[in-house]
């Protein structure tokens, strides 16, 4: 039998996919916006999938991001720009960035 399920963190109630004692680290915008997360780091070294992110995470008319919809609905409902694009935006400045 699979370990019990917690609640995701910050949603009391929804269940969390990660077996129980498994800490995740989730990117806030202060390690987005000024030392690279290390999911930008990691990305930095995948531009295609970093190309994805960026092609696919865009503005609707409203300002909020086209993909990053309400589950099973697929209505946006996170502004824009979201933290998945902001991270994929950090990975393509690392992987643009010169060598030093």
């Amino acid at each position: 039998m699979p370990p019990p399920l917690e609640d995701a963190p910050g949603c009391p109630g929804l269940p969390c996919a990660l077996p129980s004692g498994l800490r995740v680290l989730m990117p806030t915008l202060t390690t987005v916006n000024s030392t690279p997360s290390e999911l930008a780091v990691a990305l930095a070294a995948m531009p295609d999938v970093v190309a994805v992110l960026v092609r696919e995470h865009v503005p609707d008319a409203r300002g909020r991001c086209i993909a990053c919809g309400i589950p099973g609905t697929g209505t946006p409902h996170l502004p824009w720009p979201c933290l998945l694009r902001r991270v994929a935006d950090n990975a393509r400045k690392l992987h643009h960035r010169p060598e030093r």
